[in-house]
């Protein structure tokens, strides 16, 4: 065996190792769960019979005392009912009291059979594991379309999540549990459309975090009338405090106070195959909860947005291949039909975490998480197959904007700030679609004089294969993870010329 094929030995049994490890921690999480339960229990119970056997002591001493004033002819006897009337008893003769060695408290409160689902993960809750996944792929042309909802209604008499029967729960459950009250659903009114999507609690003091195609429903009314739904059925008035259509989120406040906010997860430390949990208000059900995997991150979406200002319009968002882009970006739907991109509407390349749970309209600006109940996104856009006389819904292509973009987007608009996005200035395709193309990236089309790319030294022709280390399967791509970026922000880019690879240092422009 040569070093090579050792090392690769020794990962794959360090990356078992850990995998056993996650699933050894979930059914520990899962004793301790019910042994929690358990105790609360027995604690509840001994609680009662301390109580019991108090009443009994001054019972039993009232009648002492009453037996003692009759002996001195101080009173006559006043007969206590029988079943109360008792010398005292010792209480561990009514209730087993817990071991205090924990390995017999263990052996004595586990049960012998314990019931789960699905082991594997990190956990949220100790005792609860890893639900079915769910979501798949159908063939044909793919549209993708944010994931906003129409007007239409539906009763739903969802208020919250509560954990029935913990032997069958899984971490989506407890995931579920924790977070549904985080997760609110907007109803936005203009002057002559509205609709509904979703958002998330950002902070104690009412900011909500959303996107901007669900507040923006009319394109330039940015006075719309929000009212913000949470799961126990409280109605708020929201009032947009900002909006940013380059990255596709927006910020509502609402008057409250005590809200309770999600955390939010590093989103470059999601790995492909991470469980994911998604919550939010597909077609106004509120609170609906669905889960899935990560199936790719890194993803770059193309997508039609009439909201951008002509300014701040970028020319590697609009390179050949992005022009005939499968995914078509669908602001909010009038009733009873999505709506058509207008055909004014640039193109707007967003960076995006693709997962395989089931996101439908509505979805839109709602929540998702990992299985520490933390947010790795917000939820955007989903990729369907359908005809543009249908309505679009999942087959397991959902995407959302990464926890770390919405971090600096929103952290920017709450300050009352513009945010900024990086600028390379540069025409980018697919360098897989051109001709005699030996890698795939983005191709360099053209190159914008005296732009970030110009001054980098970067050509006509030229491959981006990877951005700060991250390949690039595409201009898409390229694009994607330049947006990750603030305006003036240092990368370091990985360039094929004339088939040999160099790395190149460029300090972003702004959009």
């Amino acid at each position: 065996m040569n070093d090579d094929e050792q090392l690769n030995t020794e990962a794959d049994r360090v990356a078992l190792n850990d995998s056993l490890s996650h699933n050894e921690r979930a059914d520990a999480a899962v004793e301790g769960f019910k042994q929690q339960n358990q105790l609360e229990q027995q604690t509840q119970q001994d609680q009662e019979a301390q109580q019991d056997q108090q009443n009994q002591l001054e019972q039993y001493g009232q009648q002492t005392q009453q037996d003692q004033q009759v002996q001195q002819g101080q009173g006559d006897r006043q007969e206590l009912p029988t079943a109360i009337y008792a010398p005292p008893v010792n209480t561990a003769v009514l209730h087993e009291t817990p071991p205090s060695d924990p390995q017999e408290l263990q052996e004595q409160q586990a049960p012998k059979e314990p019931k789960s689902k699905n082991r594997g993960g990190v956990l949220l809750l100790s005792g609860l594991l890893i639900g079915g996944l769910i979501g798949g792929v159908s063939g044909g042309v793919v549209a993708a379309n944010v994931v906003g909802n129409n007007t239409g209604s539906a009763s739903t008499g969802v208020s919250a999540v509560k954990i029935s029967n913990p032997d069958t729960a899984t971490v989506v459950s407890a995931v579920a549990a924790q977070r549904v009250e985080s997760v609110v659903t907007l109803q936005v009114r203009g002057q002559r459309s509205g609709g509904s999507g979703s958002g998330v609690v950002y902070s104690r003091d009412g900011y909500i975090v959303t996107n901007a195609h669900v507040v923006l429903a009319e394109p330039g009314n940015m006075r719309p009338d929000i009212t913000v739904r949470f799961a126990d059925g409280k109605l708020l008035k929201g009032e947009l405090v900002g909006v940013d259509p380059l990255a596709d989120l927006a910020v509502v406040k609402v008057k409250a106070d005590n809200l309770k906010p999600i955390p939010l997860a590093d989103s470059n430390a999601t790995n492909v195959g991470d469980v994911t949990v998604a919550i939010g208000a597909p077609l106004e059900l509120n609170s609906t909860v669905t889960s899935g995997v990560v199936s790719a991150v890194n993803r770059g979406i193309s997508v039609a947005n009439s909201l951008v200002e002509d300014g701040r319009r970028a020319p590697e968002d609009n390179g050949d291949s992005e022009r005939n882009s499968p995914f078509d970006f669908y602001l909010q739907p009038p009733p009873e039909q999505q709506q058509t991109p207008r055909a004014d509407a640039s193109r707007v390349t967003l960076p995006v975490i693709q997962t395989d749970a089931s996101i439908n309209p509505g979805n839109s600006g709602g929540a998702l998480l990992n299985t520490e109940g933390e947010l790795i996104g917000i939820n955007v856009a989903i990729a369907s197959t359908r005809s543009s006389e249908t309505t679009a819904g999942s087959v397991g292509l959902g995407f959302a904007i990464p926890a770390n973009l919405v971090k600096r987007v929103v952290d920017g608009l709450i300050a009352g700030e513009k945010p900024t996005h990086g600028l390379l200035g540069a025409s980018v395709s697919d360098a897989a679609q051109t001709q005699g193309a030996t890698h795939a990236g983005g191709y360099v089309a053209e190159v914008v004089p005296d732009s970030a790319a110009a001054k980098a030294g970067i050509r006509a022709g030229d491959v981006i294969t990877a951005v700060e280390g991250i390949p690039a399967a595409d201009g898409t791509a390229v694009s994607a993870l330049v947006r990750m970026h603030p305006g003036g922000a240092e990368l370091n880019l990985t360039v094929l010329r004339n088939g040999k690879p160099q790395d190149v240092k460029v300090t972003l422009g702004t959009l």
